[in-house]
């Protein structure tokens, strides 16, 4: 049966079911593939396509009011849930999600009658304060920023998640209670109650660091630049600010090709942040490592999680990068720059011929990375090229980057603030 008949099907059960009993009829209901199926592309901006082929192709998680479709090379995603009106009727929440540079989101709450579809957000979903907002970041964040808001489904499509996106703070949810949605705030002073505690550690200060989620959950099977999403409970009690970091742990030998959303700055209390990490290449991680630091970087508490991700995928025409970085324990030591790609399948076989405006390749040259002599000579203007010998004669093979005059960084763990 071709989509334009399945379609036609579909309305007609609507239409019977409206002038008699379903009991009667022996009709089921609606249900989320088949809603998915019948929606408009203008809601499903990851859903693959307007075609039902594209769109079974995408379905990445499907459960009974729960389904979700991803594109690949990237995090892009579209998910649905059904809530149950009074009336017996559903109403259709929509969750467009995009965390390529950053994160953006669409989202849509949908009532689907007599063949048509109805955008009901601003009636369904009530607003939150500013003011409230503020006041609940204030108590846990010693930033000052304007706050942007983000809405992600729960797993399992039972609530709407709601945090704010620069600090990765949660901020409590939506509860569909009686056919409405109602906002529960989180609770700082009990973050974790009544939530799986899936790792632990605490010190005798009284500081605390509780992982309560991993998304997706294990076997996690993401694309390149896809968000392993960590939820984690914090107690700062030991200092009056700290930050909380989620990395993964991998063979530094290595370069790296991974990257994290850093951290800001929370005060001494408890709250609830969600961080999230990745991969540009194809990798294998087994385990987390998160980690609370006080403000002039000693670690206070540090937990190891085992986890069961895979990123996939590979790009025709990789797409690279230069990043250039001291050595922060030793200010004498040369500057390095390493090229990262993003896409490169693990058995391509490249050179890497580097070249410089100003100072010396030291060592290095031929490879992925190189430290450079800069004794005597001003960062000032200094460029940075890099010829990619071995790509497909189509992609470019060239990268150039100047080396910034007040370059500040870290060596072989990036930390982001």
């Amino acid at each position: 049966m071709d989509y334009s008949s399945k379609k036609l099907v579909l309305s007609l059960m609507l239409f019977l079911s409206a002038i008699f009993p379903v009991t009667v009829l022996g009709q089921k209901p609606l249900t989320i593939l088949d809603y998915y199926l019948l929606m408009p592309q203008r809601y499903l901006r990851y859903a693959g396509g307007d075609s039902p082929e594209a769109r079974q192709s995408a379905i990445y998680i499907k459960e009974s009011n729960y389904l979700q479709a991803r594109q690949p090379n990237g995090e892009f995603y579209t998910a649905l849930a059904l809530f149950k009106n009074e009336d017996g009727s559903d109403l259709i929440a929509v969750e467009n999600r995009e965390c390529a540079r950053g994160c953006t989101e669409e989202f849509f709450l949908l009532r689907y009658q007599n063949e048509q579809w109805t955008d009901v957000t601003s009636q369904k979903l009530p607003a939150i304060d500013d003011a409230d907002v503020r006041a609940m970041l204030a108590r846990q964040i010693a930033s000052n920023f304007e706050p942007r808001l983000l809405r992600q489904l729960s797993p399992g499509g039972k609530s709407i998640e709601v945090f704010e996106y620069w600090s990765g703070i949660a901020l409590g949810h939506f509860e569909w209670i009686n056919g409405a949605f109602v906002f529960k705030p989180l609770a700082a002073q009990s973050t974790a109650h009544g939530q799986n505690v899936l790792a632990s550690v605490s010190n005798a200060a009284g500081d605390r660091l509780q992982i309560i989620a991993v998304t997706p959950a294990a076997p996690a099977r993401l694309p390149l630049r896809g968000h392993l999403e960590i939820k984690i409970a914090y107690d700062i009690k030991s200092v009056p600010r700290a930050r909380v970091f989620a990395e993964p742990v991998i063979d530094e030998q290595f370069l790296r090709d991974s990257f994290n959303g850093g951290s800001s700055v929370y005060e001494r209390g408890s709250g609830v942040r969600t961080a999230y990490l990745g991969f540009f290449n194809q990798a294998r991680l087994n385990q987390i490592e998160v980690t609370m630091v006080d403000e002039k970087k000693n670690a206070l508490l540090t937990l190891v999680y085992n986890v069961d991700a895979t990123w996939e995928g590979t790009l025709e025409c990789p797409v690279f990068r230069i990043s250039c970085f001291p050595n922060p324990s030793n200010p004498g030591a040369p500057i390095s720059c390493q090229l990262i790609p993003m896409g490169l399948s693990p058995d391509a076989r490249l050179t890497y011929n580097w070249s410089l405006t100003n100072g010396v390749i030291a060592n290095g040259q031929g490879t992925r990375r190189i430290n450079l002599n800069m004794t005597g000579v001003s960062l000032k203007d200094t460029l940075v090229t890099v010829e990619i010998v071995g790509l497909p004669s189509k992609c470019p093979a060239r990268v150039t980057t100047r080396v910034p005059a007040g370059i500040a960084g870290t060596g072989s763990k990036v930390v982001r603030y």
